[in-house]
């Protein structure tokens, strides 16, 4: 089964031909589905791994790695690393292992330098969640919440198959051992349908705090 494209640039694929259809044209497998009110509002709120929320309430999940490649700051979503810092940046998608139903998208920036190496290699050669291999290697990490926003799907709808106009909630952290952040992750889910009034999420598309200075 072709994907489609992930909307940034990317130098090694982990999927897809030259022209994949998308996801909105193969049916229910592959189509983003919204969390419903009680587990978004538990995403929004833990401080631990979504992965592990979504096994809990919905099913298992596997990871669909879209892209990554090995970029160097400055990134605007991180800027205040130092120049020319080795970044990994990875792009996935969290999928029911059986249904296949995109649960989340989610974007990583990993600055290599401060990784164990173990951790690293891992990270590299695996699609394994990034919470999963920190709590398997058993890495003592601290969790920083950098901000919740609501923003148009845009350019990621079709690998979402959903319209670009429809709403995304995003949340954004960083991962953080022995007190040095090394890990930048963004989250992607479907607002919803607002049923449940949507007091939960943001209702309107909001600032990206990863790009105010100092972020």
């Amino acid at each position: 089964m072709q994907r489609a494209p992930d909307p940034h640039r990317r130098s090694r694929s982990a999927g897809g031909g030259s022209n994949p259809e998308p996801a909105s044209q193969r049916g229910g497998e592959g189509i983003a589905v919204p969390l419903g009110p009680f587990l978004r509002r538990a995403v929004l709120a833990t401080d631990g791994t979504v992965t592990n929320l979504i096994e809990s309430f919905l099913e298992k999940v596997e990871i669909d790695k879209l892209a990554e490649e090995e970029i160097r700051a400055p990134v605007p979503e991180w800027r205040e690393l130092p120049k020319g810092t080795p970044i990994l940046r990875r792009t996935v998608l969290v999928r029911g292992a059986e249904s296949r139903r995109i649960f989340l998208h989610a974007e990583s920036l990993l600055v290599l330098d401060r990784l164990d190496p173990a951790l690293r290699r891992e990270l590299l050669a695996t699609a394994k969640p990034i919470g999963k291999l920190i709590r398997e290697q058993r890495r003592e990490s601290y969790r920083e919440l950098l901000g919740i926003r609501a923003e148009a799907a845009a350019g990621r709808a079709a690998v979402l198959g959903c319209r670009p106009e429809d709403l995304l909630v995003a949340r954004t952290y960083r991962i953080h051992f022995a007190g040095q952040a090394a890990i930048q992750i963004t989250e992607r889910f479907l607002a919803g349908d607002g049923e449940d009034g949507g007091s939960d999420a943001p209702r309107k598309p909001a600032p990206d705090p990863t790009s105010e200075a100092g972020a």
